[in-house]
């Protein structure tokens, strides 16, 4: 028995894996003019099948092993189909997808039919699988059908040489040719230590732009386009191959991983290429499947002239050549990539130069044209194929080229514009083959300017308002009306603006005007919303300081924005710098406050005049040095922001409702996203502003939503889930949701998009842009942030600062009204954050966002992520390097990363320095420094960290820590601690619980504790506030606290009239 050769076994295998499709099939047509004798042309066909046994192969299997079995010219025997058809083009399709099963022991896998389409005009149509043949086949197949129809027309047999070899001659000398790979001076053995090193370290899939998620398994449905290189262009490329020693095969490959470099595949290209395979000159007329496939990597580090990556280019692929006898397969098998069933191991873009020879007068006394076939199908992602043409005398006519694409992964379109950048690349090069290549442009000048365009928000006259105007005018328009709830306090638009007022002229009073920093550190009350409107109506610049965060960041904070004025309570008084202080709720406060007017502020008696660019307002955000950073956000942003949210968002469900919305602030007032719900004021709406001891409990959440029948809700996509969970949506829920401060997941999306009760946005905007620059409804079937808002202007650019092509990732800028002044005292750090905008008049500033972006086909933003370590956490941005930076400071502590795992959990990786560390003392030492929701969730400590080869942290080689927990001390005693120990289990993912584990050094998090209430409520029946948990955090302390605790409350269900009567 012949076994298969290696390219057959991998055909026969994915044949077998898959089932019989229509992935490997190889199809052509050739179109005949003139008299056509048909039975001579059927006699032909048979005798070509009896000259090339290939032909006539077939792949029976035994003991579980093909071989190849080739049939006598009796059983092989081909009964040419002849059909009459009106449209050749359907049939020839119809049969170019004929299906072969191979593992079939008749018939070959090879078809032909004769459509008729004229008297004096026929098709014929081949069709068959690869593995009878490949594309060089098709020159001798057609010259030795055109002999023998020569001969059969003039009533004689051909009269032909017979084939020094046949394929099965072929497949026992590859096999004695190449040796055994555990031959140490086999060539097989050689030639695969050298690919074992050529590839070494090559990306596994290579990051090109998708129109759509790779599906697990890939169906290999494709379509091609088609394109054209003109003549001119054909014979500069020519000329470029010829002045640098290289061929046109070298040139076309160094272009196109240019390319594809530039449409975001990085600096390592892997791309695939078929050789003819036929290394011997025996093979060159004979029907077989020879071709093997070689990986040629580019390497474009260091940012090469066109002339020297050609050079790079040309000595790879010299090497290649000279290791070319090792086929793909094996290749494959001894690298052992990971495999997967949605891409092709090792590369997934292939480049084909057509160099074949071709059958020319294949059929005496016809006019012979060949047409290819296609199969509507893909075996890789991208696959380029350039066919040279040349005029009568030789010379250059131009490149035939087509593009084959997976329908699973790209749109026409997408595939559209990759060839017009492949033929703009090309153009480039020529022009100037000395010009490094991240500067040859892949885009049109009207796509850069369409890029452009696509980035500016809708233009508006500037708001010739800011808020303190707005405000008083909303104030004095309906003063009755009610403006704020915080649990049982109320407060009208009238009542709100003369405190805010008082407040403001107070401030004034103590010297306070605009650009002067107040901060304001209160506890959640409708004072804390005061205090706000109150330092933004005196001009000044309002510093938000959250009484929950450690009292050493609070003392950072501060020191670090040094206000002229503090407000807060007595309480809270020793926090405070030595400066001023407005001690609300205090009787000398009060007294004094009465004593002013409550009428809206004029801009006469600020201390200065307001500016439109002066700051409103100094958010701190983690900061990579180990302190956090202020931005300083302008008045004109928040007015900006203020208009399109009452022409967006606020406005047509409250027109539609006839009156105004009663508006959820959830989010903590030192996080600047709390400004959405707070500018609603501004346009009449009711502001609740929801208690710790509600926001924090998603029962009770839901509940006073339903209670009290708020519109509109502001909550991050993580806290969204589990609200949504619990009921949020549906009837009585909130008409309008606001999801923003983090990545919105798919499945989110989606049940959100499929609820028609809810109008949906995601808002999408850094600190630095005043809270929301990018906005989208939740609509269409994958999340993206949406369009700039009125405004502002948003810029997907590459390293150099220019548009990268529609559809590619690149760095997400901002750019317009909403860009923030800067750092508070940080001007070098503002100055490498916020550039100079080429794209704006002069003078004007774009921010540099860190995130990565890419513009959709339907002209949206789609997130793709962070460009650095900074990541967002339960809707908080956090730079890991301010948590590490603390950590490092225990002497027990050499090193420590901080990453995010599973999306939402912090976890440090800390390297010993002479001993062990207390983990439960470095988390004491955390949290005096950073907030909760900086403080990680599991310590895992190592010898050393994992460096990647370029020496930076290798987080894939980072331990999984979610095996590293045992539990602390004694196991459950009664069965409410067993119940307990569950509920912690089940929540944090870790098993087994001890009752004296910590749920937070376990990693919980706040929002977790919000689940393990409710947990408790439905399991133990008991009633727990949040706070509960923080104080008693383990099983032991929570399982004594529930002895004193009250029933659980009943559970929410819909009442009817007569129960409400």
């Amino acid at each position: 028995m012949i076994p298969l050769s290696f390219a057959q076994r991998r055909l026969w295998f994915l044949n077998k894996l898959e089932g019989p499709n229509t992935t490997y099939n190889m199809a052509g047509a050739l179109r005949l003019r003139g008299p056509l004798d048909r039975q001579a042309m059927a006699d032909a066909v048979n005798d070509v099948i009896q000259r090339h046994e290939s032909l006539r192969t077939v792949f029976p299997v035994s003991a579980g092993e093909p071989y190849q079995q080739v049939l006598d010219v009796g059983d092989a025997r081909l009964d040419l189909e002849i059909a009459e058809t009106g449209d050749v083009t359907a049939a020839l399709r119809r049969a170019a997808n004929r299906v072969f099963d191979l593992t079939a022991t008749s018939p070959p896998p090879i078809h032909m039919t004769l459509f008729v389409v004229g008297p004096d005009e026929h098709v014929l149509m081949i069709v068959g699988h690869h593995i009878v043949g490949d594309g060089w086949s098709t020159a001798p197949l057609l010259r030795d059908i055109g002999r023998a129809y020569q001969a059969r027309s003039q009533g004689r047999v051909p009269d032909w040489e017979p084939l020094p070899v046949q394929y099965v001659d072929y497949t026992l000398w590859q096999a004695e040719l190449l040796g055994r790979a555990d031959d140490p001076g086999s060539v097989l053995a050689g030639q695969l230590s050298f690919w074992a090193k050529e590839l070494a370290g090559a990306p596994e899939c290579l990051a090109l732009p998708t129109d759509r998620p790779r599906p697990s398994s890939a169906t290999y449905r494709g379509d091609v386009v088609p394109f054209t290189v003109d003549a001119d262009l054909h014979a500069r490329l020519a000329e470029v191959a010829r002045a640098n020693g290289a061929t046109l095969f070298m040139v076309l490959h160094a272009a196109l991983a240019v390319l594809l470099s530039r449409w975001g595949a990085g600096e390592d290209i892997p791309v695939g290429s078929p050789l003819a395979g036929r290394t011997d000159e025996a093979l060159d007329d004979l029907v077989g499947f020879f071709i093997n496939t070689v990986v040629l990597r580019t390497d474009l580090t260091g940012d090469p002239t066109f002339r020297e990556l050609l050079g790079r280019v040309r000595e790879r692929a010299l090497a290649v050549l000279e290791n070319q006898d090792v086929p793909f397969e094996l290749v494959v098998e001894h690298l052992n990539p990971e495999r997967s069933p949605a891409r092709n191991p090792l590369f997934q873009t292939m480049l084909t130069l057509q160099n074949a020879p071709r059958a020319v007068d294949v059929v005496p006394g016809l006019s012979a044209e060949m047409e290819a076939v296609r199969t509507s199908t893909a075996k890789v992602d991208l696959s380029f194929t350039l066919s040279e043409c040349f005029g009568p005398d030789g010379s250059p006519a131009g490149l035939t080229s087509d593009i084959e694409y997976a329908l699973d992964l790209f749109d026409r379109e997408s595939v559209e514009a990759l060839a017009a950048g492949l033929v703009r690349v090309l153009e480039g090069v020529v022009a100037a083959p000395d010009v490094p290549v991240s500067q040859v442009d892949v885009l049109a000048p009207g796509e850069r300017q369409a890029l452009l365009a696509l980035g500016v928000g809708e233009s508006v006259d500037l708001v010739p308002e800011l808020v303190p105007e707005l405000f008083a005018a909303r104030a004095t328009a309906e003063p009755d009306s009610t403006a704020l709830v915080c649990g049982d306090a109320v407060m009208s638009f009238g009542e709100l603006s003369c405190r805010v007022n008082r407040v403001a002229r107070w401030l004034v009073a103590a010297g306070v005007g605009p650009g002067d920093p107040v901060a304001v550190l209160l506890p959640r009350s409708v004072d804390s919303v005061v205090a706000l409107l109150g330092v933004v109506a005196a001009g000044a610049v309002y510093v938000p300081v959250d009484v929950s965060y450690p009292a050493k960041r609070v003392r950072y904070m501060l020191a670090d924005s040094a206000p002229r004025v503090v407000i807060t309570t007595a309480e809270l008084a020793e926090t405070a710098p030595d400066v001023p202080l407005l001690l609300l709720g205090s009787a000398q406060a009060e007294t004094e406050l009465a004593r002013l007017a409550d009428a809206p502020i004029d801009a006469a008696e600020r201390i200065r005049v307001l500016e439109p660019g002066d700051a409103a307002y100094l958010i701190y955000t983690s900061g990579s040095t180990g302190r956090p950073k202020g931005v300083a956000v302008t008045h004109r942003g928040l007015a900006n922001l203020a208009a399109f949210e009452h022409r967006e968002v606020t406005g047509p469900p409250s027109r539609r409702a006839g009156r105004r919305l009663r508006v959820g602030l959830v989010a903590a007032l030192s996080f600047d996203g709390s400004w959405d719900m707070v500018l609603s004021l501004l346009s009449g709406h009711e502001l609740h502003v929801l208690e710790d001891e509600v926001r924090r409990d998603m029962q009770a959440l839901v509940g006073y939503v339903r209670e009290r029948e708020v519109d509109l809700l502001e909550v991050t996509p993580s806290y969204a889930e589990q609200l949504i969970a619990q009921g949020l949506l549906g009837p009585g829920g909130p008409s309008t949701l606001i999801l923003g401060g983090e990545a919105v997941g798919p499945g989110l999306w989606e049940r959100i998009r499929r609820d028609e009760r809810v109008t949906a946005w995601n808002f999408y905007g850094p600190t630095e842009c005043t809270v929301d620059s990018v906005v989208a409804r939740v609509s269409g079937d994958r999340p993206v942030i949406g369009r700039p808002v009125p405004g502002t202007r948003a810029y997907v650019l590459d390293e150099r600062l220019r548009p990268v092509p529609m559809g590619v990732p690149g760095a997400l800028f901002l750019g317009g009204t909403q860009v923030a002044q800067g750092y508070w005292r940080r001007p070098c750090l503002t100055a490498e954050r916020f550039v100079a905008d080429p794209f704006g008049t002069e003078g004007e500033r774009m921010y540099r966002t860190g995130d990565v972006a890419r513009w959709t086909r339907d002209g949206v933003l789609e997130f793709l992520g962070r460009a650095d370590d900074q990541v967002k956490v339960r809707g908080f941005r956090i730079e890991p390097g301010e948590i590490a930076a603390v950590l490092a400071e225990s002497p027990l502590v050499g090193q420590a990363a901080v990453v995010v795992a599973d999306d939402d959990r912090l976890v440090a990786y800390l390297v010993r320095a002479g001993g062990t560390p207390d983990i439960g003392e470095l988390r004491r030492h955390a949290m005096t420094k950073l907030p909760d929701y900086m403080i990680p969730s599991a310590f895992v400590v190592l010898d050393a960290l994992p460096l990647s080869p370029n020496g930076k942290l290798d987080r894939s080689a980072l331990p999984d820590p979610s095996g590293s927990h045992t539990p602390a001390g004694r196991g459950p005693r009664t069965s409410k601690e067993e119940t307990l120990c569950r509920l912690f289990a089940q929540l944090l993912g870790r098993e087994p619980i001890g009752i004296d584990d910590n749920f937070f050094a376990l990693g919980g998090h706040s929002m977790l504790v919000t689940r393990l209430v409710n947990e408790i409520r439905s399991e133990l029946g008991a009633e727990i506030s949040v706070r509960t948990v923080f104080q008693a955090p383990t099983v032991a302390d929570l399982s004594a606290e529930l002895a004193t605790a009250r029933s659980a409350r009943p559970a929410l269900r819909l009442m009817t009239d007569a129960a409400m009567t």
